[in-house]
Formats: structure tokens, C-alpha cells, sequence
């Protein structure tokens, strides 16, 4: 139940108060070619140099996508290996979805004779 609270609360937070949050501090003043200016040279650094690296992945995924389509066997091959693959090395993985808790404790059983004294355990 806690896992479950503090996913909940972690998606709320997520979906409402940090575009809030962010929407306050990472106001763009302007744009001024490729920068952006903003209250904090800092804040307008940290958005130029990440949208360098977006424009990067983004050209990168337009060029897999591109070959992707033009090479739909290629891609329906790779996806099946890789699901037989998968299902194929769960047999020699393993899989547990709760494990056994070590829980740092030991129990010892000791059977006496009938009639035996509970002193004579003590020794």
C-alpha cells in the first residue's frame, strides 16, 4: 500500500505541480535567433544547450524512422527475434516476482523425552 501511495502521489505531483513550477521559472523573455533569453543567463544556457542535444536525437529518430519505413521486413524480423529471444531466455533466467525475505531470524526446534524438566532445556 505504501509503494502504491507514493507512486500515486508521485504521478499527481508530476501531472500538475511541476509544469506549474516550471511554467514560473523557465519564462522565455524572447528568442533572439538561437538563444533564449530569459531572467537567469543560466536558465537561458541550460535551454540553448538542450536544445542542441533535442535537435540532435531529433535528427537522429527522423533518419531511423526514414530507414524503418522503407525496411518494414527488416524491422518485423528484428522485433520477433528479439521477442523469442526474450521469451526463450526466461528459461534459463529465472524469474521472481516477490522474493524470499531474509528477515534476519532463526527458529530451533528441540523435541525432550515425555516427563522431561524445563531446567534440563536450559543447560
Amino acid at each position: 500500500m505504501t509503494v502504491t501511495f507514493s507512486l500515486v502521489s508521485s504521478l499527481v505531483v508530476a501531472i500538475t505541480l511541476i509544469p506549474m513550477l516550471s511554467s514560473k521559472l523557465l519564462v522565455v523573455d524572447e528568442f533572439e535567433g538561437e538563444h533564449h533569453v530569459t531572467r537567469f543567463k543560466f536558465i537561458g544556457a541550460v535551454l540553448d544547450r538542450s536544445d542542441k542535444i533535442y535537435k540532435g536525437i531529433e535528427q537522429k529518430y527522423r533518419s531511423l524512422l526514414a530507414w524503418s519505413l522503407k525496411h518494414k521486413k527488416s524491422v518485423v524480423m528484428i522485433a520477433v527475434v528479439t521477442f523469442v529471444t526474450s521469451i526463450i531466455s526466461t528459461a534459463f533466467i529465472g524469474m521472481e516476482f516477490i522474493p524470499e525475505s531474509d528477515e534476519g531470524m532463526f527458529t530451533i526446534g528441540v523435541e525432550l523425552e515425555a516427563g522431561a524438566k524445563v531446567e534440563e532445556t536450559d543447560a
